[in-house]
């Protein structure tokens, strides 16, 4: 009977003792972090926004000139095939020539 009593004994220790690590092993909860508080936001201030003004306006003439100046850039470009065909019409007539000699 002594027996039995030792093994009813170890099972509910052994059973705490799953119960207690079981309990133990569980994750934490993360550390919750706390809200930001809003920012003001300063008013504008009118002087500051005349300005803000002011450089829109030459942001934008500066992007206006930006489009000519690559609308520029692709007649040169084109300026300077037609006159690489030209240059290799030459030197083709030239060759033909000095051969021909």
């Amino acid at each position: 009977m002594l027996g039995k009593w030792n093994l009813l004994a170890t099972i509910i220790v052994a059973v705490s003792v799953i119960a207690i690590l079981s309990i133990s092993a569980e994750e934490p909860e993360p550390p919750s972090i706390p809200e930001p508080a809003p920012k003001q936001i300063p008013k504008p201030d009118p002087i500051a926004e005349s300005e803000v003004d002011k450089l829109k306006k030459q942001i934008a003439d500066l992007n206006f000139e930006i489009k000519e100046l690559k609308m520029k850039i692709d007649e040169l470009n084109e300026e300077i095939k037609n006159l690489n065909q030209i240059i290799i019409e030459q030197i083709k007539v030239i060759y033909k020539w000095v051969i021909s000699r």
